[in-house]
């Protein structure tokens, strides 16, 4: 029988549209709503999570799904975005009240505050900012842009796990390299 899995192909990475909702780890939920909470998108396993169908979210306040103290502290990440290339982070979010804990990256894409959802790992440190600080200081003594792109990538390589952490500029097309 022959294998169906297709074949890794790096050189076609900068087709693949990273920057667009519509993808997530399988690990993870992708939750999505308008500045008056209506849920405009979510992943299709979110069924998993809020034990709805992922199209029976859609037009519902989110307020209907998630616990009023996460609101709360989503809420107030939101009005401290920066800028659209912003990501806020919440770590041990208890975000449908139920005591479970979950990891939750806040973000915008276009109109929409976008919430990308983890459970969150009780054995991995939380103390993040001891990582970044010292990767930070590292990035800062690289000698170009070049240097600069491959450390970033291999400080978040360790940082994440992840097999690969590749660095992209994207052109005025959607296209990157």
């Amino acid at each position: 029988m022959a294998d169906s899995a297709p074949t890794v192909d790096l050189t076609t990475c900068d087709l693949e549209p990273i920057h667009i909702i519509g993808r997530i780890q399988s690990f993870g939920w992708l939750l999505s709503f308008s500045s008056d909470w209506i849920i405009n998108h979510v992943s299709l396993n979110c069924q998993t999570l809020f034990g709805r169908e992922a199209q029976d979210l859609i037009g519902f306040s989110a307020v209907e799904f998630l616990a009023p103290e996460a609101m709360h502290d989503i809420r107030t990440r939101l009005q401290i975005l920066g800028s659209a290339d912003t990501v806020e982070r919440l770590f041990e979010l208890d975000l449908l009240g139920d005591g479970r804990l979950f990891d939750v990256a806040v973000h915008v894409s276009g109109r929409s505050f976008v919430l990308e959802i983890e459970q969150h790992d009780a054995t991995s440190r939380r103390d993040f900012v001891s990582y970044v600080r010292p990767m930070i200081e590292r990035l800062r003594q690289s000698a170009s842009v070049e240097k600069l792109c491959a450390s970033a990538a291999r400080h978040l390589r360790g940082l994440t796990g992840f097999d690969r952490v590749m660095v992209y500029r994207f052109e005025g097309d959607g296209a990157g390299k």
